[in-house]
C-alpha cells in the first residue's frame, strides 16, 4: 500500500484494459450494425427482385401458369394489403428475411410495394421452397392475374374433375389430390363438401351454375371468404386480410376498365354497332362500388354472367 509506483502501473493496467475494452466493444458494435445494415440492404433487394420473378406469370390468354422459388437457406416472406392507398388500385407489401448466424431469422428488409398485381397468399410465409402459380380472373371481361403463393403442404380431397384437372395441371409440389382422406393427415387438408378438414369448401352454385363449385365460400379459422371462378384458389390459399382486401382492388379495377369500355361502346355504337351492354355495365359498376366484403360477389357474378352472355350474342360487335 506505501508502494506508490505499484499504485501508478496498477492504475495505468486498469485504464488500458477499461480504453481497450471499449475499443474492442466499438469495433464489434460497428461490425454487428454494419452486418446489420447490409443484411437489411440484401433482404430489400431480394423483396424487389421476388416481384421481379412474378412477370412472367401473367397469364395471357393461358388458364394458369405455375412456377418454384427455391432459397438456400430457411426464409419467410412477409405480406400485406392496403386498399385505400394509392387510388384508385391499392397496393400491397413484401419483405423478406432468412436465417443467419445462430439459426435466428434476420430482421425482414424495407417493405418494398407491390402496385400492379394482386398476390394472394397468409400475411407470413416460411420454408426453403414456395409454390406460386396464376390463374386470370374475368367477371366478364378479363380484370387482372390472380397470384397465389403457399409453402405449406396441401392435400385436396373431394375436388370435382375441373379443379383437379386444374390443380394438377400446375404441377405444384406443395399440392396433392386425394381419393383417401386419411392421406392428408400430415398435410393441410382442404376438402369440398361436409368434412371435418382444415379447410372446407361449400358449393353455393343453383341452376345456373356450369360447374359444381363454380359458386362458393371457403371456410378456414372460423372465417368464411366468398367466392366466384378462379378465386377459389386465392380464398383457399390466402388469410381473410388478404384476400378481402384484394377483392376490393379488384373491384376498383374493374370500375376503371369499365369506363374504358363503355368509352368503346360509345366509338362501336357511333360506327353502327349498337350494344345494349352499356346500361347493365353501368348498373353493375355502381353495384361493385358498394362491395365492402366477398359476400357481395355472388350477385355481381351473377349479373356478368349476364352482361357475359350478351357479349358473346353480339356477333361482329362484340364488346371484348
Amino acid at each position: 500500500m506505501k508502494n506508490k509506483k505499484a499504485i501508478e502501473m496498477g492504475f495505468n493496467w486498469i485504464f488500458a484494459l477499461i480504453v481497450g475494452a471499449f475499443v474492442l466493444f466499438i469495433a464489434v458494435y460497428g461490425a454487428f450494425k454494419f452486418a446489420d445494415i447490409s443484411t437489411t440492404s440484401v433482404n430489400t433487394q431480394t423483396s424487389a427482385q421476388l416481384i421481379g420473378l412474378l412477370d412472367p406469370l401473367e397469364t395471357g390468354i393461358s388458364t394458369g401458369e405455375s412456377k418454384q422459388l427455391n432459397f438456400k437457406k430457411e426464409s419467410r416472406i412477409h405480406l400485406s394489403c392496403d386498399e385505400i392507398s394509392n387510388k384508385p388500385f391499392g397496393r400491397q407489401f413484401i419483405a423478406f428475411s432468412e436465417k443467419s448466424l445462430g439459426n435466428k431469422f434476420s430482421e425482414p428488409g424495407e417493405r418494398v410495394q407491390i402496385k400492379t398485381k394482386y398476390v394472394f397468399a397468409e400475411n407470413l410465409l416460411q420454408g426453403k421452397s414456395f409454390s406460386v402459380f396464376s390463374k386470370p380472373f374475368e367477371m366478364p371481361f378479363k380484370i387482372a392475374d390472380l397470384i397465389v403463393i403457399s409453402s405449406e403442404d396441401y392435400c385436396f380431397y373431394g375436388a370435382p374433375n375441373k379443379i383437379k384437372k386444374s390443380i394438377e395441371s400446375l404441377n405444384l409440389n406443395n399440392v396433392v389430390v386425394s381419393k383417401d382422406l386419411s392421406n392428408c393427415s400430415k398435410m393441410t387438408s382442404v376438402c369440398f363438401g361436409d368434412y371435418d378438414c382444415d379447410i372446407v369448401v361449400k358449393n353455393l352454385c343453383d341452376f345456373n351454375c356450369e360447374e359444381p363449385y363454380e359458386i362458393g365460400r371457403v371456410v378456414k379459422e372460423n372465417e368464411n371468404l366468398y367466392y366466384t371462378g378462379d378465386l377459389i384458389y386465392a380464398a383457399i390459399f390466402s388469410n381473410k386480410e388478404i384476400y378481402e382486401c384484394n377483392i376490393k382492388r379488384l373491384m376498383n379495377k374493374f370500375n376503371e376498365l369499365s369506363e374504358v369500355y363503355i368509352g368503346k361502346i360509345n366509338i362501336t355504337t357511333s360506327q353502327g354497332c349498337s350494344s345494349t351492354i352499356a346500361l347493365p355495365l353501368t348498373n353493375m359498376m355502381q353495384a361493385s362500388q358498394d362491395v365492402n366484403s366477398s359476400a357481395n360477389l355472388i350477385n355481381l357474378y351473377k349479373n356478368s354472367q349476364v352482361i357475359d352472355a350478351t357479349n358473346q350474342g353480339s356477333g361482329g360487335c362484340k364488346l371484348y
